[in-house]
C-alpha cells in the first residue's frame, strides 16, 4: 500500500497519456536518502500503465558493481541488440550509436507505446547516463514514457531538459500517515510515538518499526543479540553507503550519545578519522542528525561499527571536549568507552573527573574514573598516587579491596615522604580492622632508611599511638 503518493502517480499518468498520444515524456522520481519508496513508486507506475497490455515495458536497474561497465544499463533495455557496444564510443561514433538506439526505440514504439523503467539512476554507468540524456532531449517526438528513479537531492538541477519531462521529489510520510500505519498494526500509543520519532517519515524505516513493534522485537536492551527489521534496514543502508556518509553516521551517533551538539562543524573536526576525501554537506548532516536524535536509530547505527571504530571516535570526541575546556566529567565519560587510556592527557582528565565527582558526593563514579585511569600506561609515581586515592575510596565499602590497593600504592612509591603518607593511610586501615600488629609493621617498613628527623618523629608518634591501644605492642 502506497501512502501519500497520489501526486506522483498522477504526474506519471499525465505523462503516460501524452506518450500514448505520440508526445513522449520523462518522469524522474528522486529522494535524497534510501528508503523513501522510489522503487515502490516506480513499480506502481509500471503496474498502472501496463494494465491490459497497453504499453510495452523495458526495465533496467543501476547497481554499484556495474558502474564501470560501459553501456551496462542500456544493454538491459536492449538485451537482444548486438549493436550495443561493450566499450566506450567517442565523438562521431558515440553520436551514431546514440542515434541508432533512438531510431530502434522509435520503430519499436510505432505499434505500441513503450515504457522504459530505469531504477537507481545514480548507479548507472556514465555512457548509459549520456544516452538517457540524449533520449530525453528527443523524447517529445516519439510515443515513449521514460520513468526513472534516483537518489539525489531534489533541490538540485534536473539531469534532463525540463521542456520534455518532470522531476518529482518523494516527500517524507506525514505524521498522520505514520499514525495510520501504526494503528492498522494495532500498536499502542508509546510504540506509535516511537514510529513517528525514530522513523522520521522514511517509509522503509517506518514500516520496519511498525513490524518490529507488532512482533514485540522492540524495545529491547542494546546487549540483546536479537535482530530487528529496523536495525537490519539501517545496517543494509550503511553497508552500501559512501564511506564518508557511513563515517558521518557513526561520528554523529557517537557524539549524540553524550548529548554533544552535532553538525557540519563537528563532522569536519572528526574527518581526520575517515579515509574518505570529503564530508557530507550541511544539508546531509542535518538529515543524519535528525535521524540520530532517537536512541533506537543511534543503537542501530553503532551496532554495525567495529569496536575499534567506536573507540577511536570516542577518543577524538573526548580530545575535542578537553581542548574546548569542557568539564572533566564530560571528557572522562567518553574515555570510559575507550579500552585503555593510553595518553597522558587521558589520565589527567580521568583524575580531574574523579575529583569533580568526589566533590559532588558521587563516590562510585569517582572510583570508576580512577580505575579506568589505572588501566592505562602511567609512570610509577602517578600510578602510586592514583592507586592510593582509589584505595581510600574503596576502604569504606570494601576494606579488603581498599587495603590491597593501598598496599600496592605503598610498594609503588619511591619518595620517602610519599611512602610515609601511604603508610599512614594503610596503617589506619589496619587499625580500623583491629589488626595493630600489621599496622605497626607497615610503619616500621616505611621508616627504614629515613634520614629525615621530622619524618621519623611523625612515624614514631603514630606508632606510639597505635601501640597505646594494645599492651603487648
Amino acid at each position: 500500500m502506497l501512502l501519500e503518493r497520489d501526486e506522483v502517480l498522477g504526474t506519471a499518468s499525465a505523462a503516460a497519456a501524452a506518450a500514448r498520444a505520440g508526445s513522449g515524456r520523462w518522469v524522474l522520481l528522486s529522494a535524497p536518502v534510501s528508503g523513501m519508496g522510489r522503487t515502490a513508486a516506480l513499480e506502481a507506475i509500471v503496474r498502472q500503465q501496463a494494465d491490459g497490455d497497453a504499453v510495452r515495458v523495458g526495465r533496467a536497474r543501476g547497481v554499484p558493481e556495474e558502474t564501470a561497465f560501459p553501456f551496462g544499463l542500456v544493454r538491459q533495455l536492449f538485451a537482444d541488440d548486438e549493436a550495443v557496444p561493450f566499450s566506450v564510443a567517442a565523438g562521431a561514433d558515440e553520436q551514431r550509436l546514440f542515434h541508432g538506439l533512438v531510431t530502434r526505440l522509435t520503430r519499436s514504439a510505432a505499434g505500441r507505446p513503450v515504457l522504459l523503467a530505469v531504477d537507481d539512476l545514480h548507479h548507472a554507468d556514465e555512457p548509459s547516463r549520456r544516452w538517457l540524456g540524449y533520449l530525453a532531449r528527443r523524447i517529445a517526438e516519439i510515443p515513449v514514457l521514460l520513468v526513472l528513479t534516483e537518489r539525489a537531492d531534489p533541490s538540485g538541477p534536473a539531469p534532463f531538459p525540463p521542456a520534455t519531462g518532470t522531476a518529482v521529489a518523494l516527500p517524507a510520510l506525514s505524521v498522520p500517515a505514520v499514525i495510520r500505519l501504526a494503528r492498522d498494526a494495532g500498536l499502542d500509543q508509546r510504540s506509535t510515538v516511537a514510529c513517528v520519532e525514530a522513523g522520521i517519515g522514511n517509509p522503509a524505516l517506518v514500516r520496519a518499526l511498525v513490524a518490529d513493534f507488532a512482533d514485540g522485537a522492540l524495545p529491547r536492551p542494546s546487549s540483546t543479540p536479537s535482530r530487528s527489521r529496523f536495525r537490519d534496514t539501517i545496517a543494509r543502508w550503511l553497508g552500501r553507503a559512501d564511506p564518508c556518509v557511513r563515517h558521518a553516521c557513526l561520528a554523529l551517533a557517537v557524539a549524540a550519545e553524550g548529548g554533544m551538539p552535532v553538525g557540519p562543524g563537528l563532522l569536519h573536526q572528526l574527518s581526520d578519522l575517515c579515509t574518505a576525501t570529503r564530508s557530507p554537506g550541511e544539508r546531509s548532516a542535518r538529515r543524519i542528525s535528525r535521524l540520530l536524535d532517537h536512541p533506537l536509530a543511534r543503537e542501530a547505527v553503532l551496532a554495525v561499527a567495529a569496536p575499534e571504530e567506536i573507540a577511536a571516535l570516542h577518543t577524538r570526541v573526548a580530545e575535542l571536549l578537553d581542548e574546548s575546556g569542557a568539564p572533566a566529567t564530560a571528557v572522562a565519560s567518553r574515555l570510559l568507552r575507550v579500552e585503555r587510556p593510553g595518553e597522558a592527557w587521558m589520565a589527567r582528565s580521568l583524575s580531574e573527573a574523579a575529583e569533580e565527582a568526589m566533590r559532588a558526593g558521587h563516590v562510585a563514579e569517582s572510583a570508576a574514573y580512577l580505575r579506568h585511569a589505572l588501566s592505562g600506561p602511567l609512570d610509577p609515581d602517578r600510578r602510586a598516587a592514583l592507586t592510593m586515592r582509589l584505595g581510600a575510596l574503596e576502604l569504606p565499602h570494601n576494606a579488603t579491596a581498599g587495603i590491597r590497593r593501598l598496599r600496592t600504592g605503598l610498594e609503588l612509591h619511591t619518595d620517602l615522604r610519599d611512602r610515609a603518607t601511604a603508610a599512614t593511610a594503610l596503617c589506619a586501615a589496619h587499625v580500623a580492622r583491629r589488626d595493630p600488629d600489621t599496622a605497626l609493621e607497615v610503619l616500621r617498613r616505611a621508616g627504614r632508611g629515613a634520614d629525615d628527623d621530622e619524618l621519623v618523629q611523625v612515624l614514631g608518634t603514630l606508632g606510639a599511638l597505635v601501640s597505646s591501644h594494645d599492651s603487648d605492642a
